[in-house]
């Protein structure tokens, strides 16, 4: 469920990147500007919020649940 995650960076403008850091291996990532950051942390809040609001038990679960976390 992690392609939530990827939706919401794409949302505020983060660009994906990879690079080898100089070690020979891949490394993928993303790249934010600082309004990227503040609008990424409202878009998570955002949607835990709207989650939370239509579960009718432990939303915490639910939350999790959506974006893929083990509880």
């Amino acid at each position: 469920k992690m392609k939530n995650i990827d939706e919401i960076f794409r949302q505020c403008g983060a660009i994906k990147i990879q690079d080898t850091r100089g070690y020979g291996d891949w490394h993928e990532g993303y790249q934010f500007t600082k309004e990227g950051i503040d609008m990424f942390a409202e878009l998570i809040i955002r949607e835990c919020a709207a989650i939370a609001l239509h579960e009718d038990h432990d939303p915490s679960d639910c939350i999790l649940k959506h974006f893929g976390v083990e509880g």
